[in-house]
């Protein structure tokens, strides 16, 4: 059983795999303090390997424990060591490991030329051609982030739901701030891809993860599917390719 824990800034998730196979999935606060490893003891099957993937150093921490506390093997993804990814960036120790994660989970829905998009906290659009190399992408505020500092940045703008109005031209202040929050979001996503294929001069496979994955899907026409467990597979994916 390979145990994938995907650390965040909100929360973290974590799947047991036996081989291709999800078998738990769990959430949590990143910063909620739970008794993981007497989670992890209750499972059925016994723990082989402890794959991470971190924006968090201190939880980092936590799970290292986990693993020595289990006996088994820890492995860190970084930008330095990501099986079957050439991680062709400027600095490719300061890349998200999610962001690589991400790349290997595509990679091992199919071969091909591939964007992913993280709809999270940010939202994070990353390209992963079909011979392994990271090509890099583009990272902006999450549709919820954006929305919640616009509301506190201003003093007549109200809290509203991250919904898609009935029309683009908003008739009043809330209609107005969905179609700028929640349009505008999805047609930033296809804006970005649209640029990143013409600047390659060829066309990507969507693919859509994160928590607001599937507010946007109906409404992102260039991310074509999703998958909740993304990250976690390519962490999976990645403990394969290291054996």
């Amino acid at each position: 059983m390979v145990l994938t824990v995907d650390i965040g800034n909100t929360k973290t998730a974590i799947a047991a795999w036996a081989g291709p196979a999800a078998v738990g999935v769990r959430e949590a606060p990143t910063h909620e303090d739970r008794d993981w490893l007497a989670w992890v003891r209750e499972g059925e099957h016994p723990v082989r390997r402890v794959a991470v993937a971190s924006v968090v150093p201190a939880a980092t921490a936590r799970w290292l424990a986990v693993a020595e506390a289990l006996g088994v093997e820890a492995f860190v993804l970084t930008g330095r060591n990501a099986p079957g990814l050439r991680v062709e960036v400027d600095e490719p120790d300061v890349v998200g490991p999610d962001r690589l994660a991400n790349a290997l989970g595509a990679l091992d829905h199919a071969a091909g030329d591939w964007v992913t998009v993280g709809f999270g906290t940010a939202t994070i659009i990353d390209v992963v051609r079909h011979d392994g190399r990271f090509l890099g992408g583009a990272i902006a505020p999450g549709a919820a982030t954006a929305l919640r500092a616009l509301v506190a940045r201003t003093a007549r703008l109200p809290g509203v739901p991250l919904v898609p109005p009935a029309r683009t031209i908003g008739r009043n202040t809330i209609e107005a701030m969905q179609a700028g929050a929640v349009l505008g979001h999805a047609a930033l996503v296809d804006g970005l891809i649209a640029r990143m294929e013409a600047e390659l001069g060829l066309t990507l496979r969507g693919l859509g993860t994160g928590g607001l994955a599937d507010r946007f899907l109906p409404l992102c026409q260039r991310v074509d599917t999703i998958d909740p467990l993304l990250t976690l597979r390519g962490l999976r994916r990645a403990t394969e390719l290291r054996e």
